[in-house]
């Protein structure tokens, strides 16, 4: 139960981090810059960018006069690039087995409709670079911090039990990335979101630290990648 100084902190941290969403989003939307089906790729980037400075900023506030390492496990080892053959392996071809069940109820075209939608954006060389930057270099990165570094480890912290834990947070990790440029049962990949979710969610609480949590989300979106070439 989320309760007392490190509740509160948590709440706090959180508040401050959804403002600055709100207030850098309503900011870009004041500039004309929105993130519609048909806007060019480098709106979405910055939107990212704002988002993830969000999430950033929330992790600070929380971890505040504490080591990153320490409190949100911000930390790596050679072995932890293990993570990026794993990640890729749970892409393809575990996650297209785990799909196999909803094969007869679901267009396979619909799994990657999300990933289809954003990799259309990416006209030429530059669209592709943007691609690069959001998938495989941002999100990794900034999404496990605060996915894994920040909300996991307080959740495990509050509810006792890491398993309902690592549960919640890949089911909040997978609702993130709903897209709203697909209709709502077209949602397919957030299936594979939920397990990966799962995966780096164990892989964190295994190991301690984010370093291989990180790798193995970077294969995960790199073979992806790959897929849409």
């Amino acid at each position: 139960m989320i309760a007392g100084k490190n509740g509160f902190k948590f709440f706090y941290s959180l508040l401050i981090g959804v403002l600055v969403w709100i207030l850098g989003g309503a900011i870009l939307f004041g500039l004309g810059l929105g993130t519609e089906k048909n806007d060019p790729l480098w709106h979405l980037l910055i939107f990212s960018l704002v988002l993830s400075a969000a999430e950033l900023l929330t992790c600070f506030v929380w971890s505040y006069r504490k080591k990153w390492s320490l409190e949100l496990g911000l930390a790596a080892k050679p072995i932890d690039l293990l993570g990026i053959p794993i990640g890729a392996a749970i892409q393809f071809p575990i996650l297209l087995i785990l799909y196999l069940p909803f094969y007869p109820i679901v267009n396979r075209s619909e799994i990657s409709r999300a990933a289809e939608e954003i990799f259309e954006k990416a006209d030429g060389v530059s669209g592709k670079i943007i691609l690069v930057i959001l998938t495989i270099v941002l999100a990794p990165i900034v999404e496990e911090i605060f996915f894994r570094g920040f909300l996991q480890r307080a959740a495990i912290q509050f509810i006792k039990n890491r398993h309902v834990a690592i549960i919640l947070v890949a089911v909040l990790f997978s609702a993130v990335h709903y897209s709203l440029d697909i209709s709502w049962n077209a949602q397919w990949h957030l299936w594979g979101v939920f397990v990966i979710g799962v995966v780096l969610g164990y892989i964190v609480n295994r190991t301690g630290r984010l370093g291989m949590a990180i790798a193995t989300h970077i294969g995960f979106n790199l073979v992806a990648f790959i897929l849409q070439l």
